[in-house]
């Protein structure tokens, strides 16, 4: 990997040098990505470019947002348009589908779902230290040019979503402080389920009763995943750094990292 002076990365190599991929930056967001290369050398003692070959093009809007990705013969593969908020209103497929989406802006209730685990205890977060936005916008229709539609509705006191497509198939959706959703039914009333508590998923359950279990260290690392029929996976880090040295699959076989 190389770099340019503003830490940008600049090119990928492997390890021979044959394959070179350079990156170039667009002028006015200059964070972001314009064009992707591929570099042909020439051999010898000092390599030389021989010439290079365009792979993907992106342009963007005024305020930065990604608007077109172009493939290596400038032919567009995919189309965004935004909100005057920002947010994502279209994206278009290199075959011409398109998918739209409605937003509405929601007032942040005061009374927000309550953290508490799969089986309704309740248990306590520490308080917010920063102040939080007074309204949030979320998707209440999404539809393409194939004919699919979906509606959305919220209960943000409850913490409650309910999606209802073209055909009037609804899915039911519960989610908790961190937006994490814990319970998904489906139309045709199978039941998913999640225990997730402080941000950590610490049990998922299918709608047949399967069930998997989820351990983590003392710094929120991952380090074992149990399946329905008792078979683990398990997993040692770096002492400091969530880096994996260590897998054993539920098989007994174990692999090395270094």
């Amino acid at each position: 990997l190389l770099y340019d002076e503003q830490g940008r990365l600049k090119a990928l190599y492997e390890k021979y040098g044959q394959t070179v991929v350079q990156l170039h930056y667009d002028a006015k967001h200059s964070r972001r990505v314009r064009d992707i290369s591929r570099v042909f050398l020439k051999g010898g003692g000092t390599p030389t470019v021989e010439h290079s070959e365009l792979l993907v093009s992106y342009r963007y809007t005024d305020s930065g947002q990604l608007h077109e990705v172009l493939d290596a013969t400038e032919q567009r593969v995919r189309r965004f348009t935004y909100t005057p908020e920002g947010y994502l209103n279209s994206h278009q497929l290199a075959n011409g589908a398109v998918r739209e989406y409605e937003w509405a802006r929601f007032d942040t209730p005061s009374k927000r779902p309550t953290p508490k685990r799969l089986d309704g205890t309740p248990y306590r977060l520490p308080p917010l230290l920063e102040p939080q936005p007074d309204h949030e916008w979320r998707v209440i229709r999404h539809w393409g040019s194939d004919g699919e539609e979906y509606r959305f509705e919220y209960n943000l006191e409850a913490g409650e979503t309910l999606v209802t497509d073209n055909l009037g198939r609804r899915d039911h959706y519960y989610w908790g402080p961190f937006y994490e959703v814990y319970k998904h039914i489906d139309p045709l009333g199978n039941c998913w389920q999640e225990e997730t508590v402080a941000g950590q998923l610490l049990k998922s359950i299918d709608p047949q009763g399967g069930e998997w279990r989820y351990s983590y260290d003392d710094i929120g690392r991952l380090i074992e995943t149990r399946d329905p029929l008792g078979r683990s996976e398990h997993i040692k880090y770096l002492r400091h750094w969530a880096l994996p040295v260590q897998v054993t699959d539920t098989g007994g076989r174990t692999r090395q990292y270094g």
